[in-house]
């Protein structure tokens, strides 16, 4: 029987989509926001017979359509999803088509940060061992590019946002991980009793046999899975940490993975939660401490997430523009919170989250706070509640916060780029903010000769 397909959102995971999805029977439309984009897609379908780009879609055009994928940046609140549900049309996510178009393992990694350098330990860590894998998902590879080329026994660790998971119905992961839970991305989700529940989807259709890994602080979160912990405590079944080792255990027989000074190139307490529930992951799937370590002492957390990018005259310049919530944010200050005099860069697109916490959690090498971007107001009220009015300076771009830092900081001093707010008051996301926060301060030191 012939279906009409809607693929809502034609950038990465959109094409995916089309591609693992297309054939010459059923009915492909296509639509996409950005009008330049609609251009494009014009001209590249304009052949096909059964392929139908749209320049506006409206309620008319969904009652025609059996089924639509949607893309991460199309939110289930969107009035024409409603609608479309309640006509009985099917709402699928492009993790979720791509689960069932497969039936490989998944080791699924969700939480409001660490996401991506978790699940990239853990495809790092298979790969070490010889274990066929694929690493998918939020981290920026659509599942359905992988699936369509697939092979038996692979394993994929796919990083999953609460966007992804807004319309999952059947995805099930074999190991799914719950970092941690902190406000983020309200503006979408509406409230944070939304937003937890969304994450808690990861674990919907899991059953008795699959695993589980929370963080500590998360043991309130009930499965009927088997469940490790990781955090500072013994546990039963989990990841700890023992001084300045790393203890796995498994009902109670404790085995050390490593030393902590073995985890080379990723700084702060945070990252070594992500090093342990990754270390869990690996433990269960059989693989031996030598393939651990190996990934250990060699790999490094990703751009734009406390970075090092300059140093010119004894100060040092931290590009942490993907931390894009207040929590991200205190965990950058806390790792950078290493004695020397700090400027911190605050501010960009509004999603509904509040600042109050950063100034309660505010380091005591914290000197000023550089404040831009749509938040700026929010973020200054929120220092005047938390009495460090006397520490924030107001700009109107990133730029002229850069040029204030670079013509004030001394040797032995630091600038850390952590916003706790997306990027797209100004910019076109958060790699390319970073990639300007650097251009700027490169800039700084040829006008200035310093």
């Amino acid at each position: 029987m012939k279906k009409s397909i809607l693929i809502w959102g034609f950038m990465k995971s959109g094409r995916a989509s089309f591609n693992l999805l297309y054939n010459k029977k059923d009915k492909f439309f296509i639509f996409d926001e950005n009008k330049d984009l609609q251009v494009q897609l014009l001209n590249e379908f304009c052949f096909h017979l059964n392929v139908f780009v749209l320049k506006e879609l409206n309620k008319i055009v969904l009652d025609g359509i059996d089924q639509i994928i949607i893309s991460p940046s199309i939110s289930i609140f969107d009035e024409r999803i409603s609608y479309a549900k309640k006509k009985g049309i099917e709402v699928l996510s492009e993790l979720e088509l791509g689960f069932s178009h497969t039936k490989n393992k998944f080791v699924a990694v969700t939480g409001t940060n660490g996401k991506t350098t978790t699940v990239s330990l853990i495809y790092e860590m298979l790969k070490n061992a010889g274990k066929r894998a694929e690493l998918v998902g939020n981290v920026g590879i659509p599942l359905c590019e992988k699936v369509k080329t697939e092979k038996k026994h692979t394993i994929y660790a796919c990083e999953v946002s609460s966007f992804q998971l807004e319309a999952v119905k059947t995805f099930k992961p074999k190991i799914a991980c719950l970092l941690n839970i902190s406000p983020d991305h309200l503006d979408r989700h509406k409230s944070m009793k939304n937003y937890v529940a969304t994450k808690k989807k990861i674990f919907k259709n899991m059953e008795n046999n699959d695993f589980v890994i929370l963080n500590e602080k998360l043991k309130n979160v009930k499965t009927k899975c088997k469940t490790y912990v990781f955090g500072t405590k013994k546990a039963k079944f989990g990841c700890f940490l023992d001084k300045n080792n790393i203890i796995f255990s498994k009902n109670g027989k404790e085995e050390k993975i490593c030393d902590c000074s073995d985890v080379v190139f990723l700084r702060g307490f945070h990252n070594l939660e992500n090093v342990m529930c990754a270390v869990c992951v690996a433990k269960i799937l059989g693989l031996k401490n030598r393939n651990i370590k190996n990934v250990l002492n060699t790999f490094s957390a990703q751009n734009h997430r406390i970075e090092k990018v300059f140093s010119r005259n004894g100060i040092d310049f931290f590009d942490d523009s993907k931390g894009t919530n207040v929590d991200a944010t205190i965990c950058a200050m806390k790792t950078l919170d290493n004695g020397k005099g700090t400027m911190l860069i605050l501010g960009g697109a509004d999603k509904g989250d509040e600042f109050d916490e950063i100034f309660l959690n505010l380091t005591s090498n914290i000197q000023k706070i550089l404040v831009v971007g749509e938040t700026k107001e929010k973020i200054l009220l929120a220092g005047k509640r938390g009495n460090c009015l006397d520490k924030l300076l107001a700009f109107t771009h990133l730029k002229d916060a850069v040029e204030f830092a670079c013509g004030t900081l001394k040797s032995g001093e630091q600038l850390l780029l952590s916003p706790a707010c997306s990027s797209f008051d100004e910019f076109k996301d958060y790699a390319d903010r970073g990639e300007k926060f650097l251009e700027y301060i490169k800039g700084c030191y040829e006008n200035f000769s310093l």
